[in-house]
């Protein structure tokens, strides 16, 4: 052991008598001294190009090692009775690595894995060579743009939160203005990414989550289906601070939707209450309002009927929709909505 040298025939062959002696008794093998061949540091040559520098055991890579293959990808690590298995680094041509476990010569168990230049990397749980398990996947060098969670089969599945990289900013005059400088005004916050935090299928936003476009300043929450809301949730039009300066008045809260959707739009039954404090009820359709619904007024009070009444006694009811939408008269209305 210790001594590098090229490994030859005779001591595979050496190695097969050792195992066939012990394979024929096996008693005696126990009872004596005689030990398995030691491993031996050695180099081999393979048809192809490809080459081999390590401890052999048995005629056989295993221990730790070098493996080069012929189009420039290298491994350094455990191997296993000719098998790269344990823990080991990966080289590939085009500059991307691997640094953790192996099984079977595929990338298995925990690792890092990083892209060419060092922009992508991801950390986490792999099997068979694919992103599976909990793991984070960063998606530049600032590390801003990441999603993080789990994954199967190489694609994001189950739960998981993904950031996007903000905006650049934009400088204005007005921000380095003299008058700003004299009043110390606050400078702007520093513009935030978009974000979504829930469920995922095949790599696409499923299920329940929140989904917060900062450069919009919108948020939903609810549920998603094929990266577009769909189903039951709650979106918002998020507004700046109030404005007091304004005759006394300022804005009481944000434009928010609460209701159905289909395929990214407000579709089937839903309130929309304005900023002002106006609000309709009913049924919607491709982001319209449309069919069966009713709009009351901040100030007063005054409720407008979109739709007219179910055309006999026998026409069911919404459940979500106030049964004083269905009553004709102004009067009773105003009373009702008291």
């Amino acid at each position: 052991a210790g001594r590098f040298h090229t490994v030859s025939a005779s001591v595979a062959e050496d190695a097969k008598k050792w195992e066939a002696k012990n394979d024929e008794k096996p008693n005696e093998a126990k009872k004596s001294d005689e030990k398995p061949p030691a491993e031996e540091l050695g180099h081999a040559e393979f048809e192809g190009g490809h080459s081999y520098t390590g401890h052999f055991s048995g005629g056989m890579m295993h221990g730790t090692g070098e493996y080069h293959w012929k189009d420039g990808t290298s491994y350094e690590g455990d191997f296993h009775w000719n098998t790269i298995h344990g823990t080991g680094h990966f080289t590939w041509p085009d500059g991307s690595t691997y640094e953790g476990q192996v099984a079977r010569g595929l990338r298995h168990g925990k690792g890092t894995f990083t892209g060419v230049g060092g922009g992508l990397m991801y950390q986490g749980g792999w099997r068979c060579g694919e992103r599976h398990g909990q793991g984070t996947l960063w998606y530049n060098e600032t590390k801003d743009c990441y999603y993080e969670g789990e994954w199967r089969n190489n694609k994001r599945h189950g739960q998981g939160l993904m950031r996007w990289s903000p905006p650049k900013p934009v400088v204005t005059s007005l921000a380095a203005s003299p008058t700003r400088r004299k009043k110390k005004e606050p400078a702007p916050p520093p513009p935030q990414g978009n974000v979504y935090e829930g469920g995922w299928e095949d790599d696409l936003k499923a299920g329940l989550g929140t989904m917060t476009w900062y450069d919009k300043r919108e948020r939903y929450e609810g549920e998603w289906k094929a990266n577009l809301q769909n189903g039951s949730g709650e979106h918002v039009w998020m507004d700046d601070r109030p404005d007091s300066n304004s005759l006394g008045t300022q804005k009481q809260m944000c434009n928010r939707y609460l209701g159905d959707w289909l395929e990214g739009t407000r579709y089937g039954v839903g309130t929309f209450h304005y900023a002002n404090g106006a609000k309709y009820y009913g049924e919607w359709k491709a982001n319209a309002k449309h069919g069966y619904g009713g709009e009351s007024g901040l100030r007063r009070r005054a409720f407008t009927r979109i739709a007219p009444r179910p055309p006999c006694r026998h026409t069911r009811y919404h459940p979500t929709i106030p049964r004083s939408v269905y009553v004709r008269g102004r009067s009773r209305l105003r009373g009702a909505l008291r």
